[in-house]
């Protein structure tokens, strides 16, 4: 089968990653072959949020937003717009050393908005 969608500009997946609005789906493209492989950390904006899986502890969600702006900060030296949305899980508190990263991270990287907020996980 000819893989049509690999062919498409960076552009054109980059607008169609940034409908997904969730990281690990846009991430997860990558399987679809070697090109897409690194296609999410040219994104435009990043949508760090909703990325806490119920029944799995908040530090997999803390892992999984360094290791993002890690894989992305390796590639690229700006990025305009970055969300952070953590989830507010049952008196689970952010360790200030995360923080630190995260805005670390903003103000050498995002040319923009930074969000950083708490939404209730029920």
């Amino acid at each position: 089968m000819e893989d049509r969608i690999s062919g498409l500009p960076d552009d054109l997946l980059h607008g169609i990653l940034l409908h997904l609005h969730f990281l690990p789906a846009a991430v997860r493209t990558s399987l679809f072959s070697r090109r897409w492989r690194r296609v999410w950390v040219g994104l435009p904006e990043l949508f760090l949020a909703g990325l806490h899986v119920p029944g799995q502890p908040p530090s997999t969600f803390l892992r999984t937003i360094d290791g993002a702006l890690a894989a992305y900060s390796a590639l690229n030296d700006h990025v305009p717009a970055l969300t952070i949305t953590v989830p507010d899980v049952g008196g689970f508190h952010v360790p200030a050393c995360h923080v630190a990263t995260w805005l670390r991270f903003a103000s050498r990287y995002v040319a923009g908005t930074f969000s950083l907020r708490a939404i209730p996980i029920v």
